[in-house]
């Protein structure tokens, strides 16, 4: 199974939040695998800051959401 598959079908069973963090990483995600697909180096290495800056933004989000609501 691909990243893609994995995610697309993560997507179809969870609920949907629709945050803007949220939407900027699945655009994030979906500009990397096309330049997966698309196979050139130098449209991948471009994207790789952003894409890396992104991922840990929305990690950071998900973290303080976790240590707010389910702290034990």
């Amino acid at each position: 199974m691909t990243t893609r598959q994995r995610v697309t079908r993560k997507a179809e069973t969870e609920e949907a939040v629709d945050t803007p963090g949220l939407r900027l990483a699945e655009h994030a995600i979906g500009l990397w695998q096309a330049a997966q697909d698309v196979g050139d180096p130098v449209v991948m290495e471009a994207l790789r800051p952003l894409v890396v800056h992104i991922a840990r933004s929305l990690a950071r989000d998900v973290m303080n959401g976790v240590e707010d609501e389910t702290a034990h």
